[in-house]
């Protein structure tokens, strides 16, 4: 299979965006193990507290964007996302 000259020079930009991150994604890698590191000596009250936080605007988040889809049942997609993307979300 030949490709075009287009499709080289996409495959060529997709090959250098894999080996090169952006300076966000350098930056996320830096700061994110100590976040979680800290995130693990907080009191566990706390813990809970940020985590149903996190719970509750994820959810606000997802049932905006399901409203913009202008489905019906959104109870249903709402708990299969749910269970796609969150396997133990806090009750």
């Amino acid at each position: 299979m030949l490709l075009s000259f287009e499709e080289r020079a996409q495959l060529a930009r997709a090959k250098f965006l894999l080996e090169n991150p952006s300076l966000a994604a350098k930056i996320t890698a830096a700061i994110e193990i100590p976040i979680e590191k800290g995130f693990g000596q907080l009191p566990a009250g706390w813990r809970t507290t940020i985590q149903e936080a996190t719970n509750k605007a994820l959810m606000s988040a997802l049932n905006v964007a399901v409203g913009t889809m202008g489905i019906k049942k959104v109870t249903n997609l709402r708990q299969r996302f749910i269970k796609a993307l969150w396997p133990c979300p806090a009750q």
